[in-house]
């Protein structure tokens, strides 16, 4: 079986199917025995307070069985070595029939923990964004980033060998739904416009969050201008509404206008 480099690399990452699911009895137990671990770090530093219920309990293992499914299937892919995936809070806790259940709220403490040093099961390369300051009147532009990349850790790939998973293990969950294509629209629903909006909905919670701290803002297109001793607070608002609204940390750079 082909092992993946240390380094991640976005240009191999595909987009991340929360559809898959164990179809043979090799690669349920493989799950059911990763769901155990994860609980039993759970027990042991005390993360929940209570007992999931019925319903949540579902949709933890759910969760990571879609989690460990793709990955696995990733991981027998040669043109792929990895998997990208959104982690904004506007992305997981949306409803939407279509993005399936593993897409959730709970998806990044899953993550958290199938990531952690002791468990080793998933490797997380956190997303991020770059901005830069364009002109005098600090006008800021986007300048690249990428979502959250994922690969298998060390315990999952020796467990794929252990168990002899191939693609034959996966099949598609019952929740998967078939998408009805129609037409493109030409404007409302372009790329583009999308963009147009998530821009706006950002610097309008920026404006807001500052507001609400009694910071007098002056909005320049996609950018802001505030007083030098709001500045640092200003920076830590721009990056926490960003990321709320697409799951990646932006780096901001500040211009200081004489």
């Amino acid at each position: 079986m082909q092992r993946h480099e240390d380094i991640l690399s976005p240009e191999k990452a595909r987009a991340f199917n929360p559809f898959l699911c164990a179809i043979t009895d090799k690669l349920k137990a493989l799950i059911v025995e990763v769901q155990k671990q994860v609980s039993g770090y759970e027990a042991y530093y005390k993360t929940r307070e209570r007992v999931r219920r019925p319903a949540d309990q579902l949709t933890f293992e759910r969760t990571i069985e879609a989690i460990l499914c793709d990955l696995c299937a990733v991981t027998l892919e040669p043109q792929h070595n990895s998997l990208h995936l959104p982690l904004s809070n506007k992305v997981l806790r949306a409803r939407s029939r279509y993005k399936g259940i593993a897409l959730g709220k709970t998806l990044p403490d899953i993550l958290n923990i199938l990531s952690a040093p002791e468990m080793d099961f998933v490797v997380v390369e956190k997303g991020h964004s770059n901005f830069k300051i364009v002109d005098e009147d600090l006008n800021m532009a986007f300048a690249g980033g990428r979502q959250t990349i994922l690969r298998a850790g060390q315990k999952l790939l020796s467990r794929i060998e252990r168990f002899e998973i191939t693609k034959d293990d996966l099949g598609h969950a019952s929740e998967e739904e078939v998408l009805v294509l129609r037409a493109p629209k030409r404007h409302a629903d372009s790329i583009g416009m999308q963009l147009f909006r998530t821009e706006a909905d950002i610097l309008v919670d920026v404006l807001e969050a500052l507001r609400s701290k009694g910071i007098v803002a002056l909005p320049v297109h996609d950018a802001v201008i505030v007083a030098d001793e709001d500045k640092d607070t200003t920076q830590t608002i721009m990056k926490e509404v960003f990321k709320d609204h697409t799951g990646i940390t932006p780096q901001v750079t500040l211009v200081f206008r004489v």
